[in-house]
C-alpha cells in the first residue's frame, strides 16, 4: 500500500532554499511520502461469528492467504471477511495495538466502537 499527498510538494515548492538544496530535499520528502508503508491491525469474522486479529504489512495479501487456507490458525474458519482495519505507520505501535486487542479490555474496545459481539 502506498500513500500519496497532493498538496505536499507544494509546500515543498515555498522554501527558501537554494535550487540544489530544494531538490534535494524535495526528492527526500517524495520518496518518503510515495513510498511509506503503514502496518495494518485487521479484524477478521467468519460467519461462525469466530473473529481473528492480526497484523500484516499488505492487508490485501494477507487477506488472500487466509481465505485460501495457508494461514494454520484460520485454515478451517473459512471463509473469512474483513470487519475493520485500523493503520499505523510504525511497526512496534501496530503489533502493541494488535496485543492489546487481543486482550479482555481491547476485545471490549472493538464491542464498544465496531457495535459488534465478539
Amino acid at each position: 500500500m502506498t500513500c500519496r499527498f497532493d498538496s505536499y510538494p507544494l509546500r515543498l515548492r515555498s522554501l527558501k532554499l537554494a535550487p540544489a538544496d530544494r531538490s534535494a530535499t524535495l526528492r527526500k520528502r517524495i520518496n518518503h511520502l510515495y513510498y511509506c508503508v503503514f502496518y495494518h491491525v485487521y479484524y477478521l469474522n467468519n460467519s461462525k461469528n469466530i473473529s481473528y486479529i492480526g497484523c500484516t504489512n499488505n492487508l490485501r495479501d494477507r487477506l488472500e492467504r487466509h481465505n485460501k487456507g495457508y494461514v494454520p490458525s484460520t485454515k478451517e474458519n473459512r471463509p473469512l471477511q474483513l470487519i475493520t482495519y485500523f493503520a499505523f505507520n510504525n511497526e512496534k505501535v501496530a503489533f502493541k495495538f494488535e496485543k492489546y486487542l487481543k486482550t479482555g479490555s481491547g476485545r471490549e474496545f472493538i464491542k464498544r466502537h465496531i457495535n459488534l459481539t465478539l
